[in-house]
């Protein structure tokens, strides 16, 4: 683009250590909402951006929330498992404290 930016260029050197992305579940008015969830496809996903990082995608209903988190074995430090521990305990804390 021609245009110099010390931020761009810090931000886009970083390491991406987290990626994230939402999948909607429904784009169009056609959706039926009262379908049972078997009929619900809890997603796809995607890599992590670092190799020493995760990749994490997440998709929002009216009562679930999936989430696909993966990592690379080979980096030796990240563990896909216990990072989805941590994000569900983090939603129980969260129901915990807003649902006393």
């Amino acid at each position: 683009m021609g245009v110099e930016s010390k931020f761009l260029e810090e931000a886009l050197g970083a390491p991406w250590t987290l990626s994230t992305s939402q999948q909607p579940q429904s784009q169009t008015n056609l959706w039926d909402k009262s379908m049972t969830l078997a009929y619900f496809a809890p997603g796809g996903g995607f890599g992590p951006v670092s190799d020493k990082g995760y990749g994490v995608s997440y998709m929002v209903l009216d009562e679930y929330i999936f989430f696909h988190v993966t990592s690379k074995k080979s980096s030796g430090n990240t563990d896909s498992k216990e990072f989805s521990a941590h994000i569900h305990q983090a939603l129980q804390d969260v129901i915990d404290v807003a649902l006393p």
